[in-house]
């Protein structure tokens, strides 16, 4: 079990953007620490779909699923205290329009149309859990 961490996962328009540096800076200034990282070129559309899958039959699901499989992603396992809390915050709202300034989505993924908003953060330990499951422990691809 994940204690005190949690799960995010940096999206193709964040690589193309070259905001890796920028982004885990962020995380790393609020206090965060990288435990494990790794970057996919193209991951498989199953392993998207079972990460995605709490929304499964939404309107957005098969569009983020086709973002995120049509680049590289960068998986990273981020300890702190409050991590998943701490993550979600200095990510912002999900919708970059509506993401507050200060926020890595209000300040880099201005002008950007979902799914393009840079960053998936886990909303809960439970999901940082799981999330890390599927992208670092190889024999649940």
């Amino acid at each position: 079990m994940i204690v005190n961490g949690t799960f995010v996962l940096l999206k193709p328009d964040a690589i193309e953007k070259n905001l890796v540096g920028e982004i885990l800076t962020r995380f790393c200034k609020v206090g965060l620490s990288i435990g494990c990282i790794r970057s996919y070129h193209n991951p498989a559309k199953t392993l998207l779909e079972r990460h995605y899958a709490e929304h499964k039959g939404k309107d957005f699901f098969d569009r983020n699923i086709e973002h995120v499989h049509n680049g590289t992603v960068i998986a990273v396992l981020l300890f702190g205290k409050d991590a998943v809390k701490k993550a979600r915050e200095i990510a912002g709202a999900t919708d970059p329009a509506k993401a507050e300034p200060g926020t890595i989505r209000g300040d880099l993924a201005k002008g950007s149309a979902l799914p393009a908003n840079l960053v998936h953060t886990a909303d809960s330990p439970e999901a940082a859990q799981r999330e890390y499951s599927l992208w670092f422990i190889p024999e649940l691809h």
